[in-house]
């Protein structure tokens, strides 16, 4: 400070004054300070030092009295305005301190603090444009400042400049590589521009250096789970929330990623945590409900969902949520209106059309089902799996003389169900290439004749069109009525039909083919947990052999078809695993056999699309083409469903199967 006036006595006074506040002799300060004012009323500075004394002790409504009568006093001077500034910040007061801040700029525009902290000011209220000419300013006065240019780099990240972002990083590691911030700072920069690799190497420079530092955990934890790292992401998510529980959203990410491993009772756990310490976080409801979902708490999942919704009304997602847990209780009209409500939020959540598609299809709403159902690819298992032809897609109109591309999508189970299709298509004139699974090769190439058969993989022979197949109800405007039913649609080569027959020839009992569980589908966490509800354990089946004059043989292959060396002892099944190789040995042994009972797998519609007598068995939240309680399908005249009257409950269903067996069979 600039002593006050000319007089040695107040000069020295002043001078003291300072001294005592520099040394932090606050009351000693202030007394002088108000004796240089009792003799010099208009001494800015002793003002000026009343106000940054006020300012230190908390004092603020204080500190901006004095301030302004500094500034008042002496209004060219920026520095009182600077401090104005300061105080204004300290109190929240931004539109003041703004113009505080912007009066000491002016004043002198080589002044770089009040530049700095109004940057810092305008970055805080998100006017990232604004901070951005401010902080470059700064730096031109003082290039070296570190500070200034984290912040600088901070609010480019903001506003998805993350190259330039990634650029003053860069600068500042050069000479602060030992700074926490600045490594996880970088992090961020390079995690918002994708480079998730070295995103991760500098959150764990970040951590290295700071332990502590449950950001860089939890970032570095949605950047493994991304990759597939799931076991790594939990690692990270607890410890970040061992560090501080009150980090956003990363108990909600911990519970996620476990239900994703399938632990779905510490999911739980964590989740249910989540909400009752943060019980305004609809997130947490959100991922809650999903969670009780993959547990069949259908009734506890639609109670999460509508927290969450009460919490955040305008999300769509809530919304969508809600709707998946009403049709899960049966409630599907209810979840159409959830699901519309949802769209209405936002018209592109493309998992909202989805869901809305299976709801309307449920229902048996064609008519607006099939054109939803072409949201998959933009949500859902099918997401970003559209392949990408240079032909259009087909989608109903005439095309007599063309050659069309039939590819599989999805499962084995779809394909057997809309590869009925290609025959009407052929019927109209067209030539039509069916690309399926190489397990189904065989069958289909025998079941189709005059259609070519290829495995996906090969390489197509030219075509004009392409159409997936489940696309394919949508071009041939399938209704209820409408449903192409005509069964056997699949046929066994002689040459399978005439071994599997040998093996039958002596059989004198009912036989019946079993399927009690599906592809777990690991790698789809969505997928996976529907799996878990449709599948069975061998032993529910164990009532069945009871009855007698049936002989039970084995459909399940894979790692489950080893189930049949572990089952119950009086109920015995004959195990045909290791001569299935493929699904013309599956469909010829279904021709010899009386009934198949399945749970929702292929072998359901490998027996349906062979006229087979076949039975399924459905969980209570049932795929969308079996419809709603009907005990039939349009789908497959063959076929009879037993549903499970509440979520889990196969013994009730087994035990219906039971009683069907002894009125139905010899």
């Amino acid at each position: 400070m600039t002593p006050p006036g000319d007089r040695p006595d107040l000069k020295t006074l002043f001078e003291r004054a300072t001294q005592l506040h520099q040394a932090g002799e606050l009351a000693e300060a202030e007394e002088l300070y108000r004796a240089v004012l009792s003799e010099q009323p208009e001494n800015a500075y002793a003002w000026n030092g009343l106000g940054a004394i006020a300012q230190k002790i908390g004092m603020y409504d204080v500190c901006i009295e004095f301030f302004l009568k500094a500034a008042d006093i002496d209004p060219h001077n920026p520095q009182f305005f600077f401090n104005l500034g300061n105080a204004y910040h300290a109190t929240g007061n931004f539109n003041q301190e703004i113009i505080a801040y912007t009066q000491a700029i002016e004043l002198n525009p080589n002044y770089f603090e009040p530049c700095a902290n109004l940057a810092y000011s305008l970055h805080e209220h998100k006017l990232y444009i604004e901070a951005l000419t401010l902080y470059k300013h700064a730096l031109d006065l003082r290039p070296d400042d570190a500070e200034t240019r984290y912040n600088l780099a901070n609010a480019l990240v903001e506003l998805d400049d993350c190259a330039g972002a990634i650029s003053q990083f860069e600068q500042l590691i050069q000479t602060h590589a030992d700074v926490p911030e600045i490594q996880f700072g970088y992090g961020r920069a390079l995690h918002k521009s994708g480079r998730a690799a070295e995103a991760m190497l500098a959150y764990e420079r970040a951590i290295a250096l700071d332990a502590e530092m449950a950001e860089a955990y939890q970032n570095l934890g949605h950047l493994l789970r991304a990759s597939g790292d799931l076991d790594g992401a939990v690692m990270r998510f607890q410890a970040a929330l061992a560090l501080d529980r009150k980090v956003p959203g990363v108990a909600v990410a911990l519970g996620a990623t476990l239900r994703d491993l399938g632990r779905t009772e510490e999911a739980l756990w964590v989740l249910q945590n989540a909400c009752r310490s943060h019980p305004q976080d609809a997130l947490a409801y959100a991922n809650l409900g999903n969670t009780l979902a993959d547990t069949g708490d259908f009734e506890a999942a639609a109670g999460a969902h509508q927290q969450a919704i009460e919490l955040t009304p305008d999300r769509a997602e809530l919304h969508m949520n809600f709707g998946v847990a009403l049709q899960n209780l049966h409630r599907v009209d209810d979840a159409i209106a959830a699901y519309r409500h949802a769209l209405t939020l936002d018209p592109d959540l493309g998992e909202a059309h989805w869901n809305l598609s299976l709801a309307l299809l449920l229902n048996g709403n064609f008519a607006e089902g099939w054109p939803e159902y072409e949201w998959r690819w933009h949500s859902g298992p099918q997401r970003d799996a559209k392949r990408s032809f240079s032909q259009p897609q087909w989608r109903g109109e005439n095309i007599h003389g063309k050659t069309v591309l039939l590819h599989a999508e999805q499962g084995l189970g779809d394909t057997l169900q809309f590869v009925r299709y290609a025959p009407l298509l052929a019927q109209r004139g067209v030539a039509v290439v069916v690309e399926c699974q190489p397990a189904l090769l065989k069958l289909l190439h025998y079941s189709l004749p005059g259609i070519r058969v290829i495995a996906r993989g090969e390489t197509p022979p030219p075509f004009d069109l392409h159409c997936p197949m489940l696309s394919l109800p949508l071009a041939f405007s399938t209704s209820l009525a409408t449903i192409p039913a005509n069964t056997p649609y699949l046929q066994v080569p002689p040459e399978k039909q005439a071994y599997w027959e040998a093996k039958f020839r002596n059989e004198v009992q009912t036989c019946v083919g079993l399927v009690w569980a599906g592809n777990p589908r690991a790698h789809n966490p969505a997928l996976h947990h529907i799996d878990r509800r449709r599948s069975m354990d061998i032993s529910h089946f164990s009532p069945l052999g009871e009855l007698p004059n049936l002989a039970f043989h084995s459909l399940q292959i894979g790692e489950r078809g080893l189930d049949v060396r572990n089952n119950p002892s009086n109920f015995r099944v004959a195990d045909h695993s290791y001569e299935l190789t493929d699904f013309c040995d599956t469909a010829a042994l279904i021709q010899q056999l009386d009934l198949v009972i399945s749970v929702d797998t292929s072998v359901a519609h490998l027996a349906g699309a062979l006229g087979k007598p076949v039975w399924l068995l459905s969980r209570f939240d049932g795929c969308w083409r079996w419809l709603l309680e009907r005990p039939d399908s349009p789908w497959y005249p063959s076929m009879r469903i037993f549903r499970q009257a509440r979520p889990g409950d196969w013994e009730g269903v087994i035990e219906e199967v039971r009683g069907a067996l002894r009125e139905n069979l010899p």
